[in-house]
């Protein structure tokens, strides 16, 4: 009924936990859980295989001769699920709350037209909670929302299988949100904290510079252009905006001159209106403004 991704790549410190996490779900009904260990140079791959053993009917473990990357190594995983629904927990995460695919289920199987459920997750850093991934209750949310920034963490979510998924649709948490939703459904927000996100040296998002992290959050965005332009012009234009705004800002915080420059032209040519560019204009260079008046010595 529910298939359980890990992707997992040198998480020998974390990988237990997030199995374990797991592991200690009380949900009546039968679940697999996947594993794509990602060519680890550490000992992860042994602990999935000392799990395996463990449990040969419940894991279905996916080894790999070369490091794939996450991206085409959730794709494998993904394609390789046999369940109703889908859950995620990368390898260096892990849930909290025995009931969380129970709950979950409960509201797919009620709701047939809510794709996804997700919930609050909380945010450790050196094994100490200090904060949340959403900072107050949100709504319901579907397409139009994830075009205007809102999100579903990956740890946070169980969606129904839709089928072989390409590479080329889906590469992070935006993109696989818009995949879900395409189809007009709605995702549901339970307003409970049962995963834990953990910030660490080696984990994704950790200490990435402005520079990278603009490249990362590019690829992105020229694919959300790239395959939803032409059914949702507008708010494909909203999400680009908002996009290289930030971006251009950020980018001027950290003295990358000529990649701050490209993002605002870029952002400046999805205003139509004279009185929208003046007001983008005018809130732009407000920031650099700001910034110039404290980088000042």
């Amino acid at each position: 009924m529910i298939s359980i991704i890990i992707i997992t790549y040198n998480h020998e410190q974390f990988i237990q936990q997030a199995i374990e996490g797991i592991l200690s779900q009380k949900v009546n009904t039968t679940i697999e859980i996947i594993i794509g260990e990602d060519f680890s140079t550490d000992k992860t791959r042994e602990i999935c295989e000392n799990y395996k053993k463990k449990y040969p009917s419940l894991i279905n473990l996916l080894p790999s001769n070369k490091n794939l990357g996450m991206t085409d190594n959730f794709i494998r995983s993904y394609n390789a699920c046999r369940g109703k629904y889908i859950a995620i927990c990368e390898g260096d995460d892990y849930w909290i709350e025995p009931y969380k695919l129970q709950k979950q289920l409960d509201i797919l199987e009620k709701h047939k037209d809510c794709t996804a459920v997700f919930h609050n997750s909380a945010i450790v850093e050196n094994n100490t909670i200090i904060g949340s991934v959403y900072k107050e209750s949100i709504l319901n949310i579907t397409i139009k929302d994830l075009f205007r920034g809102k999100y579903m963490k990956t740890n946070t979510i169980m969606f129904r299988n839709k089928g072989i998924i390409s590479p080329e649709i889906v590469i992070d948490d935006t993109t696989l949100g818009l995949f879900l939703l395409d189809d007009g459904s709605y995702a549901h927000y339970i307003d409970e904290t049962m995963s834990a996100y953990r910030i660490h040296e080696g984990g994704i998002e950790s200490k990435v510079s402005a520079k990278k992290s603009f490249y990362l959050n590019l690829k992105t965005n020229i694919l959300v252009e790239k395959i939803y332009y032409k059914k949702y012009p507008d708010w494909v234009n909203d999400s680009s905006l908002v996009f290289f705004t930030d971006f251009s800002i950020r980018l001027l915080s950290q003295k990358y001159i000529g990649l701050a420059l490209k993002c605002f032209i870029r952002s400046f040519k999805y205003r139509s209106t004279l009185k929208s560019r003046s007001t983008y204009l005018y809130t732009f260079f407000k920031q650099i403004l700001k910034i110039i008046i404290k980088l000042k010595p």
